[in-house]
């Protein structure tokens, strides 16, 4: 064996068992832990969840709502998953009663159906969305 094959050879041996012994580290020093926040075959207001066809695209986005903020009337064609994360939401949708969202809830927002978000904190709120939609198509429509 050359002298530059040796070498190469060496440093991928040493990288490797460099990587295998932080594996090592970590799991024997730190342990994870998993909270489920939920788990649904219905939205918020129980109507069941259905995913669109086409190209799967799913994106993720943080919301802020400043004080006495709301959304404009609106639908999703399509599943989104809202995490709360600080402050206090109140959910409206057509035909159902309104709902209360607070830090560490999770809710899925209906499809199909008219709705708007109000914050109705003291202060800002704040929002991680999750939305599963369809390359190319729209998640939110205006209200019909």
């Amino acid at each position: 064996m050359n002298r530059t094959a040796f070498l190469v050879a060496a440093a991928i041996l040493g990288l490797t068992a460099h990587d295998a012994a932080l594996a090592d580290e970590a799991s024997e020093s730190a342990v994870v832990t998993w909270d489920e926040i939920t788990r649904t075959t219905t939205n918020v207001v129980n109507d069941p969840i259905t995913y669109p066809t086409g190209t799967s695209e799913i994106y993720v986005e943080i919301g802020t709502f400043e004080k006495d903020a709301q959304t404009p009337l609106h639908q999703h064609p399509v599943p989104i998953v809202v995490y709360m994360l600080e402050g206090e939401l109140e959910v409206r949708v057509d035909g159902a009663d309104p709902h209360r969202m607070l830090p560490g809830q999770a809710f899925v927002e209906p499809q199909d159906r008219n709705m708007q978000a109000f914050n109705v904190a003291d202060g800002p709120s704040k929002v991680l969305v999750i939305t599963m939609g369809a390359e190319g198509q729209p998640v939110t429509l205006d209200p019909q």
